[in-house]
């Protein structure tokens, strides 16, 4: 992937995030995106839940990488870059969490091939969330 490939991809309302949003959303579950004053502009929020849900590429946010797979083309760069974000997910989880937020994350193939599993997982924090 090139610098000029890697600037058109989106940050928001991915299309990972439209799939599990629209499903969340037609389960009756209402959230905030994106919301600023979180650290880490969660992708989605439900704030009076503390709960902070994460969809992330499993190439940006290091999943291939942390599994072995070497970078093609301008490895320096590439090896650099998804471990900063990956030491930037692993800041922000602490952060929330020593907040008293519940973190998930999912990455894309998850959502893509097994959304159900994933809606279970949000469904059982927000069941659980704030009534310990």
């Amino acid at each position: 992937m090139d610098s000029k490939t890697a600037k058109l991809i989106k940050s928001k309302n991915t299309a990972i995030e439209m799939i599990l949003r629209r499903k969340l959303y037609s389960l009756g579950y209402r959230y905030r995106i994106h919301s600023a004053g979180i650290h880490g502009k969660p992708d989605i929020v439900f704030s009076g839940k503390k709960i902070a849900v994460f969809c992330d590429s499993a190439f940006w946010h290091g999943q291939k990488y942390l599994a072995g797979e070497k970078f093609k083309t301008n490895s320096d760069f590439w090896e650099k870059k998804i471990s900063q974000n990956i030491e930037r997910d692993a800041k922000v989880n602490n952060l929330l969490t020593q907040s008293g937020w519940q973190v998930l994350r999912f990455w894309d193939h998850e959502i893509k091939k097994d959304l159900d599993r994933c809606i279970e997982q949000i469904k059982l924090a927000y069941e659980t969330q704030g009534n310990q």
